[in-house]
């Protein structure tokens, strides 16, 4: 050390100002990992600018009026979670002609994926977010009296969820909900605008899922997609029945 100044190996220079404002900011940083969470302690860090992403979007009837309009989910990506999310409503009122600003609905933290269907019988189109950080299905019912306006959610648990899809699994004239979750859940809807306890249809877990009869015995029939590939869960029993066989393997991905 010479004077104010140090050099430390390699031949970089510090005034001992320096030093003494880095030993500062190291005590601070140090400070904050006292409760074990090491992982904020450069929050004093300043965020960088928030970002707006959008991963789900669908088109439908949602005014009633015979127009197509459109709904997206919309993540405010700031850097930090929780990231909070948005449905953007999109209503059509004349023939092509959409707003430039749209109808804002809280819909929970980073919405990844949209659905969208009658879910309550009563003519008006629903819709269905899968949440991932939440963990949740987030069911929007369409309201009748302002049609294209959606209420507050039912919310469902569905840890691990990140994509849907809607189909009557169980031959009832109700649409019910299989998310691709951590268990592959079968929400069946028990009457209109309720849904009873999950179902667990395979618990290795899914990132997307598909619904058809897929062995032709007039009963639906779940595909899926793994960390492994993809798999069949076929139904089993009488057609009103909620019984699967596990899942088999139809398709296995090979290391690159």
């Amino acid at each position: 050390m010479s004077g104010n100044i140090t050099t430390l190996t390699g031949g970089i220079s510090l005034r001992a100002s320096s030093l003494i404002a880095l030993a500062t900011v190291s005590a601070l940083a140090l400070s904050s990992c006292g409760d074990g969470f090491c992982h904020s302690c450069l929050a004093y860090l300043p965020p960088g600018p928030a970002s707006q992403l959008s991963f789900g979007l669908v088109a439908g009837n949602f005014a009633n009026n015979a127009l197509p309009s459109i709904v997206e989910t919309s993540t405010l990506d700031n850097g930090y979670s929780p990231n909070p999310g948005n449905l953007l409503t999109y209503l059509s009122l004349t023939t092509g002609s959409y707003p430039t600003s749209p109808t804002q609905t809280p819909d929970g933290n980073d919405p990844v994926y949209l659905g969208a269907a009658d879910l309550n019988g009563d003519h008006l189109v629903d819709l269905v977010s899968a949440n991932s950080q939440d963990g949740t299905l987030a069911v929007f019912f369409n309201s009748a009296s302002s049609p294209g306006t959606f209420s507050t959610p039912l919310v469902l648990d569905s840890p691990g969820a990140s994509q849907l899809a809607i189909a009557d699994m169980n031959g009832d004239g109700l649409p019910d909900l299989i998310s691709a979750d951590f268990n592959v859940s079968l929400f069946l809807q028990s009457s209109p605008g309720a849904f009873a306890n999950p179902i667990s249809l395979y618990s290795g877990g899914a990132n997307w899922v598909a619904v058809g009869d897929l062995n032709h015995d007039g009963s639906p029939d779940v595909a899926l997609t793994d960390n492994t590939g993809v798999k069949i869960v076929f139904h089993t029993g009488a057609a009103g029945a909620t019984t699967y066989a596990a899942a088999t393997q139809v398709y296995t991905e090979s290391a690159n």
